[in-house]
């Protein structure tokens, strides 16, 4: 079975809400998810809540023409106490994840998602089997 990680798809349009997404490791899954527009090495935060630390990784899409910064992405860096200077402003969709102790990529930190659900921003929840076209909840037999 292929590895799968959960990431949260934060886009840059403040009516679309968060979302989950249970998606094969890679880049072709990740640049698919971002409008096939992922941009080089994600940028990496260190993101703290009192004494949890932890990193994590955002990837972007192609900037969106006449769109303002990312809102949420730099109010969620900003509840993180992700240092400022770390933090690009960023007209683009965002997809988070962490970083695994390897280098590779991880689950977004629940620290990031108890901020999101804290925040009381809606988070809609997006999973496909891995290597199928079944919803999750769909007859397995």
């Amino acid at each position: 079975m292929p590895r799968t990680v959960i990431g949260l798809l934060v886009p840059v349009d403040p009516d679309v809400p968060l979302a989950l997404h249970l998606l094969p490791d890679g880049s072709v899954a990740m640049s698919d998810l971002l409008g096939g527009g992922l941009l080089g090495d994600p940028e990496v935060w260190v993101a703290r809540h009192g004494s949890d630390v932890r990193r994590v990784l955002v990837y972007r899409s192609e900037t969106t023409p006449d769109a303002a910064p990312n809102p949420r992405l730099a109010a969620l860096a900003d509840l993180l106490e992700v240092a400022p200077e770390t933090v690009a402003p960023v007209v683009a969709d965002v997809l988070l994840l962490g970083a695994g102790d390897d280098g590779t990529d991880a689950d977004v930190p629940p620290l990031v998602l108890a901020t999101v659900l804290h925040s009381g921003w809606p988070v809609s929840m997006h999973v496909v089997t891995p290597g199928t076209d079944r919803e999750a909840g769909d007859r397995r037999w």
